[in-house]
């Protein structure tokens, strides 16, 4: 694996921008002692950007914004989706299910990491679903979403 070009650094709730290989930052929000995502950005502008966060037991979700009028794009493993079956909490404000192909194996990801890295696009040989364009379905708004969550993941365990 190769390591983030100088054009880009990596950060997080408990990481200050730094620079680090595609391994170390995969390893990082896979270890459950730190936060479980990361942003991949310029150190001096908000894009390209790339968000990366890791769901134990499912694998890993890929964001990226190649420019300021992207709405983003999420990597997929196939073209068309499926219903929502896997739980994800968004940014501790609402709690959804997605579908399954928007979370890729270890190997996945840091293809497309190493990619991003070196040209600030979404790698071309991936599937990428624009963020507003895919079945999701609402579980919990509002205040209580952390309980929520907490509660759910709980009383299912990891997705199937």
């Amino acid at each position: 694996m190769s390591s983030i070009a100088s054009d880009f650094q990596v950060s997080s709730v408990d990481l200050e921008p730094t620079s680090m290989s595609t391994e170390s930052l995969l390893a990082r929000i896979s270890d459950p002692r730190n936060w479980p995502e990361a942003s991949v950005h310029p150190p001096e502008a908000d894009f390209p950007r790339l968000g990366i966060e890791f769901h134990p037991d499912v694998g890993y979700s890929i964001l990226c914004h190649e420019d300021e009028r992207s709405l983003g794009f999420l990597a997929a493993t196939q073209t068309a989706t499926s219903a929502p079956e896997v739980p994800v909490c968004i940014g501790g404000q609402v709690v959804e299910k997605w579908p399954p192909e928007l979370f890729l194996a270890e190997a996945a990801a840091a293809t497309i990491l190493d990619y991003f890295f070196v040209s600030g696009r979404q790698h071309p040989s991936f599937a990428w679903a624009r963020l507003d364009h895919f079945e999701r379905e609402l579980l919990h708004e509002g205040p209580g979403v952390y309980e929520f969550w907490k509660q759910l993941m709980a009383q299912s365990g990891p997705p199937a």
